[in-house]
């Protein structure tokens, strides 16, 4: 091909020096065209002036020239401009609109790529195959379905939708708009299906669960001669991992764990054989896989075989040891990192969060700002899951405002988060606002409003938020009813606890742990404590929550001897108890006057259990002697308390020294509560009654101008009552 007189040869051969400034000399022609071909052949530097001046001074422009130029544009990342000079130029073709759609693809403007394609098909132009892998590829990414399902029309209808290539984006895009009955449908179609095809099709068949028929590709790959390479592996190694998060053995095609595992050694065998045992991809497959199946030695065995581990590999291993429950050494792992990866900071912050280690997920993610990481929806949504759990109010709020500029407190995931966040804080008219801003609202964000109504004890609006729950059509989890029944034992009547113990039953979670404990709590609370036994006796499952809600049934009903009964066939079984165990014992004991059983229960916390007392344990042992008139033997306690000081325990000493009038000593539990806090009302008011009980009246005439002169105010009491039969 000759250009103005020269030959491809003659310009290859020329300096490129020269060749610049024989595009920018006088004559139109032959600037334009040797330029254009210099870029053509890129003998050009990444100049964007000379590809306009070119292109500009050409009289007679054509579609090659046009391309040219919008190839070097696209190439160099000036893709506005290609834009611009595709929609100006009348020369264009479908090449010319493929190149500019591909590019914006390539660049993630995605919604872009999709109004370039609708333009292209306004003026008439027939997508190629090049065209419908890139529009598939936008619509995949984007989940447009429709758009997606048009393009597959039209494939079918110029005769691509059966081409390889062609096929191979639609499939894809079915399985990204989770549709994977269609992508295999598809797939099923493609008349020369390559390992891509096989590869998009495993996706598929993982993402509907069929596992076992994902698994079987890799052989009828090997019969149609296809080379299995090391993505194919990879997804047939991440359909095991599949089969293991999940034990059950179902049938129709689905896989069990224990097949899961078997075919999973026989791929890490394949992969030996086809040498792709140092590849990181396949690794990290095969560590992940170990690990589902709980082999954590084979696992960790395999990633210090890698040549290389990179930041996917420290995060397979990190989610590991978070997972089996050793956050230490998935910390030193994650300090060892070079650069960590959004995704391994997130992995740390929400491993923290799930181990209830929500100081540390906090630290973690304060550490993660001021590196000038930016966190993304699943970073925010794990630290509102730990401001909730240490009700850390104000970070909580500085996390919704960050969620609302980065224009993502919208989001499903992170608006439920922030609805819980405010009502364990107790700002229910803030976590109502975010609801009902809310655009979408699942089951999560039901429950969090209703726990929230139900812990701050507005139980009535509890239940009417329920009933809408239910009349939205969204179905109650266990959680739901768990909480539901927990706020219906607050309520003055039974009846709508009972009608809940009715749908539970009719559902079939009665059965449930967490359902059978809140009813076991609810019967309680209500005085019937021999159904709440009953329900107890008859659990197929027990965990400590329920036999610290029967402890505590008895303990509410003063039943101080089956509460002490109970626990003691808590010891005989592999539950151990807690703080919360021991609270309700210590409990049972007070009110049932075993002082001496409470004592003993006392001392034998940490040294038998290994549990540290409290101060409100250190309260229920004080209040027990102080009902007993043992105020020597409760002062004594309390001095010895080795927790820090805790205005429970002293109220409850002081208290007692009221109902036995000694005086002497209630000074001195009120001089320790005024010295920790000279604004609490529950010392002035308990001192001054003492005083008037052995009619010390000018004390108690100093105590009540003390504590007006303090400003200090008498809170005001309110009861409840609950009929025993609703």
């Amino acid at each position: 091909m000759a250009v103005s007189g020269f030959r491809a040869s003659q310009l290859t051969a020329l300096p490129q020096a020269s060749i610049v400034k024989a595009s920018l000399l006088p004559g139109k022609i032959i600037r334009g065209e040797v330029a254009i071909h210099c870029l053509s052949r890129g003998l050009l530097p990444s100049d964007r002036l000379v590809s306009m001046r070119a292109f500009s001074e050409i009289p007679r422009r054509n579609a090659y020239f046009l391309n040219t130029v919008l190839s070097y544009r696209c190439q160099s990342g000036d893709i506005r401009s290609a834009r611009k000079l595709l929609e100006e130029t009348p020369e264009r073709n479908a090449i010319s609109w493929n190149m500019v759609i591909s590019a914006l693809v390539r660049n993630g403007s995605l919604g872009e790529a999709l109004d370039l394609y609708c333009a292209m098909r306004r003026e008439g132009f027939l997508p190629t195959q090049f065209t419908f892998a890139s529009v598939l590829s936008s619509c995949g990414g984007l989940g447009s379905m429709e758009l997606g399902e048009g393009c597959h029309g039209l494939a079918i209808k110029v005769d691509l939708s059966v081409d390889t290539y062609v096929g191979n984006a639609l499939a894809g895009m079915y399985v990204k708009c989770k549709d994977p009955s269609a992508a295999a449908k598809v797939f099923e179609g493609i008349t020369l299906p390559n390992i891509v095809s096989f590869t998009v099709l495993m996706g598929a068949l993982e993402q509907d669960g069929c596992a076992t028929e994902a698994m079987r590709l890799l052989p009828k790959m090997a019969n149609m001669g296809i080379q299995v390479d090391a993505v194919a592996v990879s997804s047939a190694l991440v359909a095991c991992t599949r089969s293991g998060e999940d034990g059950e053995v179902v049938s129709s095609g689905r896989i069990t764990r224990a097949s899961g595992y078997t075919f999973g050694r026989q791929l890490h065998a394949l992969v030996i054989k086809l040498g792709y045992g140092s590849n990181v991809r396949v690794g990290n497959s095969l560590i992940d896989m170990y690990a589902k199946y709980d082999y954590i030695d084979e696992a960790l065995e395999i990633f210090r075989a890698l040549p290389e581990a990179d930041v996917v590999s420290f995060n397979v291993l990190i989610a590991i040891y978070m997972r089996i429950g050793d956050p230490t050494t998935a910390r030193r792992l994650f300090d060892e990192m070079g650069n960590p990866s959004l995704a391994s900071w997130n992995t740390v912050i929400s491993g923290y969060s799930r181990h209830e280690l929500y100081d540390e997920a906090i630290d973690l993610f304060r550490t993660m700002q001021q590196s000038n990481v930016r966190p993304n929806r699943a970073t925010f949504a794990v630290i509102l899951s730990s401001c909730s759990g240490k009700r850390l109010l104000h970070l909580g709020q500085q996390v919704h405002a960050a969620s609302t500029r980065m224009t993502l407190h919208l989001d499903l995931f992170l608006a439920s988060g922030l609805v819980d966040l405010y009502s364990k804080c107790g700002r229910l008219d803030t976590a109502r606002r975010v609801f009902d801003r809310m655009m979408e609202r699942d089951i999560v964000s039901w429950n969090s409003m209703i726990s929230g109504l139900s812990l701050s004890s507005r139980s009535g609006e509890a239940v009417e938020f329920f009933k809408q729950m239910r009349e939205k059509g969204i179905v109650p989890t266990e959680y739901s009813y768990a909480t539901i029944i927990s706020a219906c034992a607050r309520l003055p009547s039974l009846s709508w606890g009972r009608q809940m113990h009715a749908q539970v039953a009719k559902n079939g979670l009665a059965g449930d742990v967490f359902v059978g404990s809140a009813l076991i709590g609810m019967y309680a609370k209500c005085g019937i404590v021999e159904e709440a036994r009953l329900l107890f006796d008859h659990m197929p499952v027990r965990n400590i929550v329920s036999w610290n809600e029967m402890i505590l049934g008895y303990a509410r009903n003063s039943d101080g001897g089956s509460a002490l009964e109970l626990f003691r066939s808590l010891l005989g079984t592999k539950e151990n108890p807690n703080g919360v165990t021991f609270l309700a014992l210590l409990t049972a004991c007070s009110h049932s006057g075993l002082v001496d059983e409470g004592l003993g229960i006392l001392h034998s916390m940490e040294r038998e259990h290994g549990v540290e007392p409290l101060p409100d344990h250190y309260a229920c042992v004080a209040d027990a002697l102080g009902r007993a008139g043992r105020l020597e033997d409760t002062r004594s306690l309390l001095v010895a308390m080795p927790c820090e000081e805790d205005p429970v325990v002293w109220e409850a000493f002081l208290s007692a020294c009221r109902v036995h009038g000694d005086a002497e000593l209630g000074s001195l539990a009120a001089e320790r509560l005024i010295r920790r806090d000279r604004r609490s009302p529950a010392a002035y008011v308990l001192l001054s009654g003492i005083y008037a009980s052995v009619g010390r009246w000018d004390r108690a005439s100093a105590v009540r101008g003390l504590m007006n002169e303090r400003g200090v105010g008498k809170d005001r009491g309110c009861s409840w009552t609950e009929g025993r039969n609703g």
